[in-house]
């Protein structure tokens, strides 16, 4: 290298580390006035000085991996003075590490201070004493680098702007994490970059223009050398914008996901940006697949593109417009699995179309990651015998992967509740690891996900959310099952003690096998209904309405169990929305928080861990604010306590799952047993789950009536059959019988939900007759015609055209 670092004597004599963090006991610079994000007249003129005292080292060894700001990270690193509210910083360090960069140990003392009435957790707070120029540390911050034999080091780049306590920032955090420092030639900003951790990366063209005394082919080389970029899309920015940073209009989301802006047809941009979206559209991922292009709607310039993730937490910038949560959606369909935050700016500082949060945060390495490298079969596979999956994993932390904890989870044309089975994958030495799985027939559908553990106690999935959001790949060419069921709906009668069972028939008129599983419930829900007074005003208590206002309790009278509870309300908030949470209590003394920094709106919530206790008692319910200054307000609320009434277990099916081949059908056995039921009608719903994309679930509703159980056969009522007439049916139904003898007949007509539409009492008289029922203000569907007679019944199936 061109510069050797001694850090073994110079960390002992400046600085030490501690149980909070990093402290430099000897720097005490003097907080720096802080700069904006544009450069100030006097900076514009001193823009020759940009990179003057920076010094280049020789690149890194080895292979070089420049790490994506999606792979796991330790945590987060942010400048004081803040650009970011403190209900952020307070939401990372639940579960990460936070890293502030403050000039000295006054300014520790301060955040320290603000942390702690924030209810920041100060256990996962560090502090390095590095003064900066700005609160901008994705623009001057590290670029973090995995090279040489599982070394985590960062490469620093000369920052675009003249600001030299910026500038030197990422040299001093190597210094003190104890990591190596590669300076890369190349004059650059954290906000025009972005990489998908496997050599592909993105800017716009300020990269090469900002490098005027190079080419751009040595830009791409310096990007290789020291990043390890060996595939460098540099774009003209179609915002058109004084800053050009590719996260005012893109984001990597994971290695084959791209994230771009999208605006109305009107908007002075839309042709540049809608050219940008098709650019990566057609560009092949390292995955060796198209990107995945997903759209958030930004009509107001919006700066819905500068968020930030940090592990499975992804933090959007929003706005208190009509638009945030179309934005936070767009990010839920993009990352299913992951949290989604919408975060409001403070006023000091708001969020700007060119400005937002992901520039005011940085990553932080994880130096002891456990690392899955994969590159998986997606979309049509060749069609052959097996599929061996591989990965190369690394592990930074020294510590040993735990012996048959590399699994390899697949399922294969799943349906909503199809589980995925593990296989351990086996090592052949030098981190490489693979497993086999025996392919399915042609078309079928394979999704799957890795998992690794070490004893370090970091587990990993890849892809990095699991389960939620797996790999998925086609046996030649992707064919759909699809489910016909007949019929919609089930009509049983059982004397009391006997039973009855009818079919039902699963037809898969698709191109592959379907794959089902049946559910079965006869249980009841009676909902009891409470209305709350609304929470007190916004601006009338701190911290807690329950300790403060007394607000408020209900009481339940009866004995049951909880089945479920509901509740539902109008949300009101303030700027600092994170804030605020409304809780409920159950008489057992169960908290559950309901909702939490949830914007304003209408909620209805399900509060799942009431679920098997006693609903009798006084349950509470209050609203917290975690800064102690109020600001929320909950109205129109209303709290449903659903219980579940047995009706027994009657209703049974033969075939809970299966598989029906293509062009195929099974008869699914059904029975209702009447065995130590009462007397009387029930109701019941079998749910078919299916991998049929277009009916995933099917509800069929089924209705049980049973009567009294005779000891000798009574006498016949009918003839051997009743016709009814026509079916289909349009205008009318005409109900042929021969009866034997002289008797009173009731004739129900049910919907396929088992609601009556019709109901007629008549008496006949022996002999043959007809008996007619109005159907012309009925609608098109399924129906079930019962006629009774004594305790006797027959049904009939029919259908309105």
């Amino acid at each position: 290298m061109k510069i050797i670092l001694r850090l073994t004597s110079l960390l002992c004599l400046f600085f030490t580390f501690s149980g909070n963090g990093y402290s430099q006991i000897t720097n005490q610079a003097t907080n720096p006035p802080r700069l904006t994000h544009q450069m100030t007249p006097d900076e514009y003129s001193r823009r020759h000085e940009i990179g003057r005292s920076f010094i280049q080292t020789d690149p890194p060894a080895g292979e070089v991996t420049n790490l994506a700001e999606f792979n796991r990270a330790s945590g987060a690193v942010v400048a004081y003075p803040f650009g970011i509210p403190l209900s952020l910083i307070r939401e990372m360090a639940k579960d990460a590490k936070v890293t502030t960069l403050v000039p000295n140990a006054s300014a520790e003392a301060t955040v320290r201070n603000l942390y702690t009435q924030a209810r920041v957790n100060l256990d996962n707070c560090a502090f390095l004493y590095i003064s900066t120029n700005s609160y901008w540390t994705r623009d001057f911050g590290p670029m973090y680098i995995t090279y040489g034999d599982k070394q985590i080091g960062i490469v620093d780049f000369p920052y675009n702007r003249p600001r030299p306590l910026d500038d030197d920032a990422p040299r001093s955090m190597a210094q003190m994490l104890g990591i190596e420092w590669f300076g890369m030639p190349v004059i650059h900003t954290g906000g025009n970059y972005m990489t998908d951790g496997h050599g592909l990366a993105s800017s716009t063209t300020i990269a090469y223009t900002e490098n005027p005394d190079i080419s751009s082919e040595e830009v791409n080389q310096r990007m290789l050398n020291y990043l390890g970029i060996t595939d460098y899309s540099v774009l003209a920015d179609p915002n058109n914008t004084y800053i050009d940073h590719i996260d005012c209009w893109g984001k990597y989301l994971a290695p084959d996901k791209v994230l771009i802006r999208s605006v109305p047809a009107s908007h002075p941009q839309y042709d540049a940006i809608e050219q940008t979206a098709a650019y990566y559209a057609n560009k092949i991922s390292i995955y060796g697949t198209p990107y995945k292009v997903y759209r958030v709607y930004t009509p107001q310039n919006q700066p819905y593109t500068n968020s930030y993730i940090l592990n499975d937490k992804v933090f959007v910038p929003i706005m208190n417009s009509l638009f945030d949560e179309q934005a936070l959606q767009a990010y839920r369909d993009a990352m299913p699995g992951y949290k989604v935050f919408g975060i409001i700016a403070q006023p000091s500082t708001p969020w700007e179309s060119t400005d937002a949060l992901h520039c005011r945060t940085h990553e932080m390495a994880d130096m002891g990651m456990l690392y899955m490298k994969h590159i998986p079969i997606l979309g049509n596979a060749p069609i052959q015998s097996s599929y061996t999956l591989t990965a190369n994993i690394k592990v930074y932390s020294n510590e040993p992967i735990i012996a048959d904890s590399v699994l390899l989870y697949y399922r294969v044309n799943p349906n909503p509740l199809t589980p995925f089975s593990p296989v351990v994958m086996t090592t052949s030495g030098g981190g490489l690891y693979s497993a086999t799985i025996t392919s399915p027939e042609a078309g079928s559908t394979i999704q799957y996900y890795l998992f690794a553990a070490d004893n370090s106690g970091r587990r990993e999935y890849l892809p990095f959310i699991g389960s939620p959001d797996p790999h998925e790949f086609y046996i030649g060419t992707p064919l759909t099952a699809q489910v016909d069921i007949n019929p919609g709906g089930l009509a049983f009668t059982a004397m009391k003690d006997t039973e009855e069972s009818e079919n039902l028939t699963l037809n898969n008129t698709g191109q592959i096998g379907l794959n089902y599983n049946f559910t079965v419930s006869t249980d009841i829900n009676d909902t009891l209904t409470f209305n709350l007074s609304n929470s007190p005003s916004a601006n009338s208590y701190n911290s807690n309405t329950f300790n403060e206002s007394g607000w408020t309790t209900f009481t339940v009278a009866q004995q049951e169990e909880v089945s479920n509870l509901l509740i539902s309300y109008q949300w009101n908030t303030d700027d600092y929305y994170t804030e605020g949470s409304i809780w409920i209590e159950s008489p057992t003394g169960t908290q559950y928080r309901a909702g939490a920094a949830q914007l304003d709106g209408y909620y209805s919530v399900s509060c799942p861990d009431f679920i098997g206790e006693p609903m009798n008692g006084d349950w509470k319910v209050w609203i917290e604010d975690s800064y102690g200054d109020g600001g929320h307000q909950a109205t129109n609320i209303k709290v449903k306590i659903i219980k579940l009434n047995p009706t027994g277990n009657w209703l049974s099916i033969d075939s809970a799952d299966g598989i029906v081949p293509a062009g195929s059908s099974a008869e699914i056995h059904v029975t209702a047993n009447a065995d130590s039921m009462e007397i009387g009608n029930y109701e019941g719903l079998i749910t078919l789950y299916s991998n049929d994309p277009e009916e995933e679930s099917i509800q069929i509703p089924v209705s049980f009536r049973v009567t009294i159980n005779t000891s000798s056969a009574p006498e016949p009522l009918l003839a051997d059959c009743i016709e009814v007439n026509p079916n289909p049916f349009s205008d009318k139904l005409t109900v042929s019988l021969n009866s034997m003898n002289e008797s009173r007949l009731t004739l129900e007509l049910f919907d396929i939900q088992g609601s009556g539409i019709y109901q007629s009492i008549q008496t006949v008289t022996a002999g043959e007759q007809q008996l007619t029922i109005p159907a012309s203000n009925i609608r098109k569907g399924l129906y079930i015609l019962r006629v009774t007679s004594g305790n006797q019944s027959e049904t009939f199936k029919l259908i309105k055209l």
